[in-house]
Order: C-alpha cells, then structure tokens, then sequence
C-alpha cells in the first residue's frame, strides 16, 4: 500500500538539508517524499500536532506499517505519534539541526569540548590554526567555549510520600543550587575540574592566554599536574575556580547540553540555531568564511551595505 513520508525543514537553510531523505527512499522505495518548509501551513500544521520544536522532522503516514521494513526499523528508528510515525532522534539515526525555539544570533559560533578528550583537544588545536590565519575575515565572528558535563541535584532524604530527592533546579536558583548540584564528565572529576579552569581561564583572561594554556595542557592531557606547569593562574581567575563561579559556568554548560540534547563532542552550535553539528563532519571553515549560503540569496556572513 503506498504511502506518504512528509520531511519538514527550514528550506532557508542551506546547510541544514534533511539527512535521511537518500536513506529513507532506499529504505522505502514505494514511498512519496515530500519536503516541507516549517513555515508553510502544512509544516506547521505537522509541527504543532507532534509538538516538535526542532528540525527535520519526518512523518511517516501509518500505512508505513504495511512496508516489508516496518517491523524490523520500529523499535530502533520509529516511534508512534498522533496516528503517523517519527523518526527517534539519537547516534544510529539523526541528530536533529534546526533550534525552533533559540533565537538567532548572527555570526556567534558556540563550541562544546571535553576538556581532558583528545578528539576536542585536536578539534581546538584546528579551530585555533584557523582563527589565526584568517583574523582579518573573521574579524565579525564572536565564539563562546562551553563544556559537556551533566548535572544531578541532591538534597537532605525525604519520606517516599514527600516525592523524589531528585529535581532540577530554576537558573534563578543557579547561585545556591550550585552548591548542591553534582557534576559528572565522562573522564570523572579530574576532567570537571579542568572544565572549571578552563571555564574561568576564558571567563577571565585574554584569548590570547586561553590559546597558549590549550596549546601547552593539551601536550598531556593524562598528566593532571601539567595544568600547573602551564598556567599559574592570576587572582581573578583563581577567585573564580575557588568561589564556586567556576562551578556555577560549567552548570549552566550542562543545563545547556541538556536542553540541545547533547550526548557527544566536539560539536558547534552557529546563530544560536542552526545545529548541533559534529565538528569533524561539517565544513565549519567555509560556514565562517560565509562561503556556506544558510538562506537563498544570502550567505552566512552579510553583505557591506
């Protein structure tokens, strides 16, 4: 019986094309795809019906279910929803790369490390190489550093009745919830406290700086005292790693991570929007060169007026 798949994108974006379209055409070869714009009044119509905040989406009428590959995709890459079927997000599927609801930030690139990784370590080395040789073309691009960790909150045991110990706490919350809060990375505490450094180094030092302590810490990452030997900090930053403002930034980091869903790195957020792209698998360089058209007609960097 044939049927529909529906992909809804933001057509604008250039360097968001559906990653599934070529897989979904071999998977289901009797199927019509259809591409959608979330502003159109079917996108939207799709969008507020699976309330997905995020693009692509792709809905597969419940005739899929009738397809040879149906029973064998359905507890790996299809979930039932309001009478169709999506497709999961996650690490054997796709990631989504279109943020509905984050407001667009022109020219700002946000990047996620781990900071005791050796993929992120020769991802910032490359990121390093190509701000200093094209300074002049990027003199418009402003860029934070952020770090993957992830947050629980604990507090004093209460009465099974009384609810879980367990929740997650307001960012109005975020000075004395901090305290509280337990902080994970994948490489264990050494690495949340490099995260901290790291955090306080950027927050508080020229990048100049920052680069010079990467470049050296990251000569050995498995040595814990070479942080040391690279950066004896100053008193800002040292108030900054001692106060709990250290902690306090790499909470917001996680709370970050959380709500884009992130479970791997190096990844880039740009605009505030548009991703999160593996590092290693996008042309970043031409993205902040503006040799990447993000809208029809219009290139990633504005033209002079």
């Amino acid at each position: 019986m044939p049927f529909e798949i529906r992909i809804v994108t933001e057509e604008a974006c250039k360097f968001c094309e559906p990653t599934l379209a070529d897989d979904m055409a071999r998977l289901h070869p009797g199927a019509k795809i259809r591409s959608l714009d979330h502003q159109s009044k079917e996108g939207r119509e799709l969008l507020e019906r699976h309330q997905a905040r995020t693009l692509p989406v792709y809905v597969l009428d419940a005739a899929v279910e009738q397809d040879p590959n149906f029973q064998r995709l359905l507890p790996v890459a299809y979930y039932k929803s309001q009478g169709s079927y999506l497709i999961r997000h996650g690490p054997t599927n796709f990631y989504p790369n279109v943020q509905l609801d984050r407001k667009r930030t022109p020219r700002h690139l946000d990047l996620f490390f781990e900071s005791l990784s050796g993929s992120s370590a020769q991802a910032e080395a490359d990121f390093m190489r190509f701000l200093i040789q094209n300074e002049a073309a990027l003199k418009d691009l402003t860029f934070s550093i952020h770090f993957l960790a992830t947050e629980s909150l604990m507090e004093k045991a209460a009465p099974a009745a009384q609810g879980p110990s367990i929740r997650t706490a307001s960012l109005a919350e975020l000075p004395r919830e901090a305290d509280r809060a337990a902080l994970t990375t994948a490489r264990g505490e050494a690495e949340v406290q490099e995260d901290i450094r790291q955090l306080c180094l950027f927050q508080h030092s020229g990048i100049g700086t920052y680069f010079t302590y990467l470049n050296c810490r990251n000569k050995n990452l498995a040595d814990p005292e070479q942080a040391d030997r690279c950066l004896q900090p100053g008193e800002r930053v040292r108030r900054c790693m001692d106060s709990g403002e250290g902690k306090r930034l790499l909470l917001q980091d996680a709370r970050l991570a959380k709500e884009l869903a992130l479970d791997r790195a190096p990844v880039l957020l740009w605009e505030n929007r548009y991703g999160p792209f593996a590092f290693n698998e996008t042309d970043w360089r031409s993205l902040l060169l503006g040799r990447v058209e993000l809208s029809k007609g219009a290139s990633a960097r504005p033209k002079a007026q």
